[in-house]
């Protein structure tokens, strides 16, 4: 009697699976946009803080002549980076999101550092973020060897950050910022090194809000909660971000907003839909072993206990449907 229903209700985790992951490539398409990373890097990486998001993403984001692909990729006002996928023989593959170069300007000169940008559906995805954060980071550094330094030149490793951003995260969380990373802690005597010597991992964690009520305090939050917010449409945020935050759109960009909003509003359809089938199924049972009950009356063979037993069914639920048959 039910089959239909319980198909279609066991369909919906699939079709749910693949709203997520539209909205998930949708997300990391419009992350890997220039002017989207020159805000974040401007707003993470602290000797960005007094450049504009035109001169971070032309000058610094990706912009090393060394590596063929970084140099084709000027031209392009998408990410392409490097290469997001870092196997090891023996600790197996990592891909990254997004994996970077940023020019780091500095009294010195111009030195690298790495940007891996990660976007994070679940807070608590069974384990905490901030260990696989650092995994990733010890990744990139070791990765290094071979392509940054060769063989004990370690002076020459690169920093690395690893960024992430988490879409939806519980209200506790909401709209937090943390960062993680190494310091010296001077027990006895004196410090002995600089921090540009062992300051070479920094984690982020950025936890968004789907609140659309009032602005958080933090620039970064209020810039990334509008770009990924669920219930905002694509052309509203399209409005915001090129009037406040200077992005200017393109129709690929355009496009992914577009797609993140649809899949956004198709799974929320179908949550609507599956909690009316659910509701529907569970109508459709009550009414099932109300029918069941009610033959079991009929019958004239059993005890109210025994009614109750057969149908699992409290015995108060038994009275009342025994009632409405003797009126």
């Amino acid at each position: 009697m039910y089959s239909f229903v319980r198909e279609e209700i066991f369909s919906y985790p699939m079709l749910q699976w693949n709203q997520e992951k539209t909205f998930d490539a949708a997300c990391k398409k419009v992350l890997s946009k220039k002017a989207i990373l020159a805000y974040i890097v401007k707003k993470t990486i602290p000797e960005f803080e007094d450049y504009s998001i035109r001169e971070i993403e032309a000058l610094y984001i990706e912009n090393d002549p060394e590596i063929s692909n970084v140099r084709l990729a000027n031209k392009n006002p998408y990410i392409h980076g490097m290469n997001t996928e870092d196997t090891d023989m023996e600790e197996g593959t990592v891909r990254f999101d997004l994996l970077f170069y940023v020019r780091l300007p500095l009294e010195e000169g111009l030195t690298k550092v790495i940007v891996n940008v990660e976007a994070q559906g679940k807070f608590s995805p069974g384990y905490p973020i901030p260990k696989r954060m650092i995994y990733y980071m010890a990744r990139m550094i070791s990765s290094q060897h071979g392509k940054e330094f060769v063989k004990s030149h370690y002076e020459e490793i690169k920093k690395v950050y690893s960024i992430w951003i988490c879409m939806d995260p519980p209200l506790y969380a909401a709209n937090t910022i943390n960062r993680y990373g190494m310091r010296e802690a001077n027990v006895y005597g004196k410090p002995l090194f600089e921090k540009k010597d062992y300051d070479l991992m920094e984690g982020i964690l950025i936890c968004l809000s789907q609140d659309e009520e009032g602005a958080s305090g933090s620039d970064l939050l209020d810039f990334l909660n509008t770009t990924f917010r669920k219930r905002m449409s694509a052309k509203e945020k399209r409005k915001i971000l090129e009037e406040k935050y200077s992005i200017p759109f393109d129709q690929e960009l355009e496009e992914e907003m577009e797609t993140m909003d649809g899949a956004f509003s198709s799974a929320y359809k179908s949550s609507l839909e599956r909690k009316g089938m659910k509701r529907g199924k569970m109508q459709g049972i009550e009414q099932e072993k109300r029918e069941t009950i009610q033959a079991l009356f009929q019958m004239n063979r059993f005890s109210l206990q025994e009614i109750a037993t057969i149908a699992r069914c409290p015995i108060e639920k038994i009275l009342e449907i025994q009632e409405e048959l003797e009126q």
